[in-house]
């Protein structure tokens, strides 16, 4: 398991404000210490903020911690961005705000399971990665119906709590975390994610959230869980269309546009 940074720096989607960086720093220093210090971020995070926090908190560790740090980030392949150069340049600069740290993995991002690449990366040994395996926040239990999240996860909060078919999914991940002495919604969703063979890569903000994500990685689900898990998320209407972007061109709450990416 991994850790996401999306929201270290990102104040368009997340509301991120600086006074959060020493929570954050807290959040990077556990990771680290528990085995865990592998992190996920990309030059559009913050535009470059994400990566620059990253290099920050790592030049912070003691000599010998900073070598259970590896990062992957990506190259944003927006409209006005398509030539060679213009990745070599994107990777120079956040090779710049990583503060010299080579890019260890630059990561492609592909619809696994539809598409079969999960089972040709499963027979080459190559490890796949699932990004937002918490939904962005959606599959906590910190939201529900009528209780949704400003900005422009809002509209997914919508349909995903709209349909009637989610109360399923949410009862049966419930049922699955008591059966394993869990109340926490997130140990289960990223429990599933690993269970299906993907390297999960939640996101955390604070303490708290960290610990409950490092929480899903003391137990395992059955088979048989895994598949009532699969069901019911079966039965739940596609948030977003393979391709398409998750969010609204323009942000109801801020009257913001989206970047066409």
């Amino acid at each position: 398991m991994g850790t996401g940074a999306w929201a270290w720096g990102d104040s368009l989607f997340w509301g991120y404000n600086p006074a959060e960086d020493a929570s954050l720093e807290e959040v990077f220093n556990l990771a680290v210490s528990s085995g865990n210090g592998f992190f996920d971020t990309a030059e559009l995070y913050g535009l470059g903020r994400s990566e620059s926090l990253l290099s920050t908190f790592a030049g912070r560790l003691p000599p010998g911690q900073r070598e259970g740090v590896s990062v992957a980030t990506k190259f944003a392949p927006l409209p006005w961005k398509t030539t060679r150069g213009d990745v070599v340049r994107a990777a120079e600069a956040s090779v710049a705000r990583l503060g010299g740290r080579p890019i260890q993995l630059s990561l492609l991002y592909r619809p696994a399971l539809t598409s079969g690449l999960k089972s040709v990366c499963d027979s080459l040994g190559v490890q796949t990665i699932a990004y937002s395996p918490l939904c962005l926040g959606l599959l906590t239990g910190k939201y529900g119906p009528g209780n949704y999240p400003k900005g422009p996860r809002r509209k997914l909060a919508e349909k995903l709590f709209d349909d009637p078919k989610s109360d399923k999914l949410f009862a049966t991940m419930r049922e699955v975390g008591l059966n394993h002495g869990t109340s926490s919604l997130s140990q289960v969703a990223i429990n599933w994610t690993i269970a299906k063979g993907f390297c999960a890569i939640p996101g955390a903000r604070t303490l708290g959230q960290a610990r409950s994500n490092i929480g899903a990685l003391g137990w395992e689900m059955d088979e048989g869980e895994v598949r009532a898990l699969d069901e019911a998320a079966g039965g739940v209407g596609t948030l977003v269309e393979p391709g398409k972007s998750p969010f609204p061109k323009v942000d109801r709450d801020t009257g913001l546009r989206m970047f066409d990416s």
